[in-house]
């Protein structure tokens, strides 16, 4: 596993690997849609990790998203959109409200509303509940192995899989071990399959922050951030003309 010292240095050697090593695929669905046409030809890399060494915390995930919004030209790409991503896993908010204001409306108008017209589900729905769990549980015994945040349920996502939008974040695992006499926290965030240009850097941004916000509330440093995909990959048509394959 590569270790960094920066968010930006990951994503641009994370891209750098994509782009040279990646395999070229094309999966017939989207969030459950199906879709068609060479524009949704995929570079590929599975079973994807890294580790990143935490710092500042806030400077480092705005210099990385400021990065990724110059190579993605997504303006959709920033701290503030973000800072949503986290917030909106700490609170079971209306699925039908969340995506408002995001500047995603049009990615969400076609992949993430229903036939009944209402949004698919939030990452608040499946964590607001459980992530004070985990902290409280952190609290009572902070060298527990089974600190963990669970996004997918296979009981009910597994049967809608290429049907239905289903999570592409697994789960998030916290970690605390003593280090030179003092304690510090792993954020290990695991996901299932992850767009490398749309999504990628914000999903970092957001399990980061969970990071933070998990070792503030047991008063601990936050140290490691480790990030695992399955399936890590990048649509043709948003990669910009210049690095297309």
């Amino acid at each position: 596993m590569r270790i960094y010292t920066s968010f930006k240095d990951a994503l641009n050697e994370t891209c750098r690997e994509v782009f040279t090593r990646g395999r070229t695929v094309f999966d017939k669905t989207v969030q459950g849609r199906i879709v068609e046409g060479k524009e949704f030809e995929q570079k590929e890399i599975i079973g994807y990790g890294f580790a990143v060494v935490i710092k500042n915390l806030d400077e480092m995930l705005k210099e990385m998203m400021d990065y990724a919004r110059e190579i993605f030209e997504k303006d959709w790409l920033t701290s503030e959109v973000g800072d949503k991503w986290f917030k909106e896993m700490l609170e079971p908010k209306n699925p039908d409200e969340w995506w408002k204001g995001t500047g995603l409306e049009e990615y969400w108008k076609g992949f993430g509303i229903e036939d009944d017209g209402r949004f698919s589900y939030t990452y608040g729905e499946r964590l607001s509940i459980t992530i004070p769990q985990v902290i409280q549980c952190l609290k009572r015994n902070k060298y527990m192995r089974g600190a963990v945040a669970t996004a997918y349920e296979s009981s009910k996502d597994l049967s809608s899989m290429g049907k239905r939008r289903t999570p592409c974040t697994m789960y998030f695992q916290f970690l605390i071990r003593s280090e030179l006499d003092k304690d510090t926290l792993t954020t290990i965030y695991t996901a299932r399959s992850q767009d490398l240009v749309s999504f990628f850097p914000l999903d970092v941004y957001k399990a980061a922050k969970l990071g933070q916000h998990i070792a503030d509330k047991v008063e601990v440093k936050f140290k490691y951030y480790m990030h695992f995909v399955g399936s890590l990959h990048c649509y043709k048509k948003d990669i910009p003309k210049d690095r297309q394959w």
